[in-house]
């Protein structure tokens, strides 16, 4: 069938964030009481830390992402963004960059825990950054001499890696915003998980007990292939510490959001000839951001 007639731009405009404002405004209330500055952080308590964001690929869960991290930045936070990727690679490969930003800053004096004895001693020991000087872990100053403490090794350096990483974390969560931002949850490695899950387990006990830290967790992940899925535990497991994440699932763009961000990108009103245009284009099937934008740029650059 033959197109409507539209003035036609030569190039697309750059799209337009359309169609989302229920989760926008979600995503807000979400960072203000996670995020925001209130006294004692009681506003903090009783709610959940970690935001997900779920859907298709194309869907916008990127671009949501990036609206969410501008909301944050209000709110002074550091961002702290990890990329899972599907290929095999190093071992807390997304988690790379949280690390080294903690361990950093963990040598600058300004962030010292002289503040610590302020803190009562249930949530002192949150912030506790234990050393294979400790008792605990002193195996790993020693030459393994079987198989049996090749793995206790294993496990004893996973486990204080675990626990340096929470306790620099809620430390430094005292003194600034901290908001994790980790994409495509569903490649992440097994070990960079089992940190995540103990970070985030310990982060909501922490504030049940009232910890004053401000922090936020936001994961994006495509639709899970099974109710097992280890993300799927995770999450679960997470209900049981604090309340449900709160879930952001993204849905393909209903009809009139299609006819809104295809004018927009073609820099036309949103009118009946947009309406009739997009119908024979795109036909009445809800479809996501990227199919829309490839289409139209197949359109006009292909003919």
């Amino acid at each position: 069938p033959s197109l409507p007639m539209l003035r036609g731009s030569p190039y697309l405009a750059a799209p337009r964030f359309i169609g989302r404002q229920r989760e926008m405004d979600q995503a807000d209330a979400f960072l203000l009481r996670t995020l925001g500055k209130s006294p004692f952080g009681e506003q903090r308590q009783g709610g959940p830390s970690i935001l997900t964001i779920s859907g298709e690929p194309g869907v916008g869960k990127s671009r949501l992402v990036g609206k969410v991290m501008r909301m944050a930045a209000e709110y002074d936070a550091v961002h702290l963004v990890g990329q899972c990727k599907a290929e095999i690679g190093q071992a807390y490969e997304s988690l790379q960059r949280l690390f080294s930003w903690l361990e950093g800053m963990d040598k600058n004096e300004r962030f010292a825990p002289k503040e610590a004895d302020l803190l009562s001693t249930t949530l002192s020991r949150f912030e506790r950054v234990p050393t294979t000087a400790d008792s605990e872990f002193q195996l790993l100053n020693q030459s393994p001499e079987s198989e049996q403490d090749i793995l206790q090794q294993i496990e004893l350096r996973n486990r204080l890696l675990h626990e340096q990483v929470t306790g620099r974390f809620l430390r430094l969560s005292r003194h600034m915003p901290l908001c994790v931002v980790l994409e495509d949850l569903q490649w992440m490695d097994e070990s960079a998980l089992s940190s995540l899950r103990y970070l985030c387990r310990n982060a909501a006990l922490a504030r049940q007990q009232g910890h004053p830290g401000r922090f936020a967790f936001v994961l994006t992940f495509r639709p899970l292939p099974q109710s097992d899925h280890p993300v799927t535990d995770f999450l679960e497991e997470q209900a049981t510490f604090e309340p449900a994440p709160l879930a952001l699932p993204l849905t393909p763009l209903a009809i009139i959001s299609t006819v809104e961000l295809t004018a927009s990108l073609l820099m036309e009103p949103a009118d009946e000839r947009m309406e009739a245009f997009c119908g024979a284009v795109f036909g009445r099937r809800p479809h996501t951001p990227l199919y829309i934008e490839q289409t139209l740029r197949i359109l006009l650059y292909q003919g």
